[in-house]
């Protein structure tokens, strides 16, 4: 894996390999580490709350009324970054991370509809951090009545991190199993789709690596949504490509992908760094998507700046920040 950002770092894989141990202590804190805080847990405030104000404006959405059981992965590993908001009459404690990764099944529910996911389809995903993705559809299919044990869920990710996936889920009797590249992937001789996703695992990958991910992985789904940054993580290196790259090769090989607008699907701490390309969603459902989303207005967008400042720097979520978010947003 030298040919991905994360797998190069030989201090990511020394860590995960530590907190993945049955006995590790650091596991306790896990998510306030330094190498996590730069590796996964880097969101900040200033784009909790804008999730938070999507939630509260879409307070019937299935991830909306899952969220204080998706809100139970910031039990796990003591995350640094958390903040207590009113979201459906019920004052909830969510990790900024815990709340993108919320987001981002919102979209994918949105833009496939929540019968392409629950029925009959394998998730595949790319870069499965410590499992608080897959902890999160998780729970959202519990909300809809699934056992988890009738959900296909699968990882592909580092040896190193696959411990320490199991690990974390386990807390909640949630699973996955890991898949490796050169495996035989059967697609077309059974009834179940497959539905890749990757939150900027996939772009931060270069030569063959990325092309056996794309060739093996990406070529045999029926549907994909990907944030991605190749433009900044994989273009500057040898064997890299770009966005438009990633593209026009989906166009190349069938996939008829979609640009979603970042600025409306994501929040402005992801804008200008990330975007997001999806194929096999349905275009009345993006539109619908679009029109649900609303870009803050300039006063908020001020506001979330000011209180993401005054949080970041406290480094808590203080009795002060949050009576200044509830008193122009509760």
């Amino acid at each position: 894996m030298s040919n991905s950002e994360l797998g190069s770092d030989a201090g990511w894989v020394s860590f995960m390999n530590n907190i993945g141990q049955e006995n590790s202590k650091e596991f306790l804190h896990f998510r306030r580490h330094p190498i996590m805080l730069t590796g996964v847990e880097g969101t900040n405030y200033f784009s909790l709350f804008q999730n938070i104000d999507f939630f509260r404006k879409q307070n019937g959405h299935i991830v909306t009324t899952s969220l204080e059981k998706i809100a139970s992965s910031d039990l796990i590993g003591a995350p640094l970054r958390t903040f207590t908001a009113n979201i459906n009459q019920k004052y909830l404690t969510i990790n900024p991370t815990t709340a993108k990764y919320a987001k981002n099944w919102a979209n994918i529910i949105d833009c496939f509809g929540s019968e392409t996911l629950f029925t009959e389809t394998t998730i595949t995903e790319i870069g499965g951090g410590y499992g608080g993705e897959s902890k999160v559809f998780f729970d959202i299919a519990f909300q809809l009545g699934k056992k988890p044990d009738s959900v296909l869920y699968e990882v592909y990710d580092l040896p190193s991190s696959e411990n320490l996936i199991t690990k974390f889920l386990d807390h909640f009797g949630y699973s996955v199993s890991f898949k490796k590249l050169g495996e035989n992937i059967v697609k077309k001789d059974n009834a179940l789709k497959r539905f890749v996703i990757s939150n900027g695992a996939l772009s931060e990958m270069r030569g063959q690596l990325l092309w056996s991910y794309l060739n093996e992985v990406v070529l045999n789904a029926d549907y994909g949504y990907f944030i991605v940054n190749f433009d900044t993580h994989s273009k500057p290196y040898d064997g890299g490509i770009s966005d438009i790259e990633f593209y026009d090769w989906l166009v190349e090989n069938g996939k008829n992908p979609t640009w979603l607008d970042e600025e409306t699907f994501l929040t402005k701490f992801d804008v200008g760094a990330s975007k997001v390309i999806v194929f096999g969603a349905k275009n009345d459902l993006i539109q619908t998507a679009t029109s649900n989303r609303k870009r803050p207005r300039f006063f908020q967008s001020v506001m979330f700046r000011m209180i993401n400042s005054y949080s970041t720097y406290q480094l808590t979520n203080s009795s002060l920040t949050s009576r200044i978010f509830r008193l122009f947003f509760d």
